[in-house]
């Protein structure tokens, strides 16, 4: 998955690089937008690629 900012889009870096580590546990890489407008989070969605959806007892 990736998800990108503008530069001067700051509160968005912010919050996305909160929401990214705490989901991936710290394990995503930051680099730059294709256009060096910003700049991009990519990760593994772990919960999908290793069938770890947590299910509800029933």
């Amino acid at each position: 998955m990736r998800v990108s900012q503008f530069d001067w889009n700051i509160p968005a870096q912010f919050f996305w690089r909160k929401v990214i580590k705490e989901y991936t546990n710290d394990r995503y890489i930051e680099t730059r937008r294709k256009d060096n407008k910003g700049p991009v989070q990519e990760f593994t969605n772990f919960r999908v690629a290793f069938g770890t959806v947590s299910r509800t007892p029933g």
